[in-house]
């Protein structure tokens, strides 16, 4: 899991902010979700313990880009906001 944290570090810092405002999310499937909440359980306690309760919210964010979540998601990526498949 630690190597996905550090591409996913990688990937936000190392990719330009395409038109100088950041619209930029991470898109990602209801399972890389999990992963990465029980990865950053970690360092913080997650304040609801029940995987099974865990549904993206509106403030859920990675490094500081907000997280949407969908079906088709697959591994985490950034994408712009016109890429949105929710």
């Amino acid at each position: 899991m630690s190597d996905l944290i550090e591409r996913l570090y990688q990937s936000c810092h190392g990719t330009p902010d395409w038109d100088g405002v950041s619209r930029q999310h991470w898109v990602m499937d209801p399972g890389w979700y999990k992963q990465i909440r029980r990865w950053a359980a970690q360092y913080r306690p997650d304040p609801e313990p029940d995987e099974a309760k865990w549904v993206p919210g509106p403030h859920d964010t990675l490094f500081g880009y907000p997280i949407t979540v969908c079906e088709d998601g697959c591994e985490p990526h950034l994408a712009r906001d016109s890429e949105v498949r929710a």
